[in-house]
């Protein structure tokens, strides 16, 4: 009885550690890789930046730059496009007094002119630029970057 009783035990115990199983190390999935290029902005460190991307095949940076200080009353508010902050073919409005007014926000698309002829509207896609006295010239120029876009945090900054 006990050789009987022996050989249960070694069969029970053969039993149980073939059916006990270790954890088989799996490879960890990677991330994810975004390829969309990013491009640094036109806005200095010490600004938001709440538009950012890299526009049509010129290569050249369209942001939008705030004040930290931004708010309806105080702070300022500037488009600039160009290829670098020290290369910009654009900023508005130039005068950083008062920049609030100079803008209109409208379904997340942020409007604005120059002053004169010109008015343009930067939206999730790029920026679209309309010419008064030249309706010819009236382009769009998409973005071809990541897009950085805060524009929603100028609802009750801007009218």
């Amino acid at each position: 009885m006990q050789k009987s009783l022996l050989v249960v035990t070694a069969l029970g115990a053969l039993a149980l550690g073939g059916c006990a199983s270790t954890p088989k190390e799996t490879a960890p999935v990677p991330a994810p890789v975004d390829t969309t290029p990013t491009v640094a902005s036109l806005c200095s460190s010490a600004e938001k930046v709440l538009f950012n991307c890299l526009v049509g095949s010129e290569n050249k940076t369209l942001s939008i730059c705030a004040s930290s200080d931004l708010s309806a009353s105080t702070g300022y508010l500037q488009y600039r496009y160009g290829v670098s902050q020290g290369a910009l073919d654009l900023s508005l409005p130039a005068n950083l007094t008062n920049t609030q007014a100079a803008f209109k926000l409208v379904g997340g698309a942020l409007s604005f002119s120059n002053g004169t002829t010109n008015s343009y509207q930067v939206n999730d896609t790029g920026v679209q630029t309309f010419w008064s006295k030249a309706p010819e010239r009236n382009r769009t120029l998409s973005c071809t970057s990541a897009v950085t876009n805060n524009l929603s945090s100028l609802s009750g900054i801007v009218q």
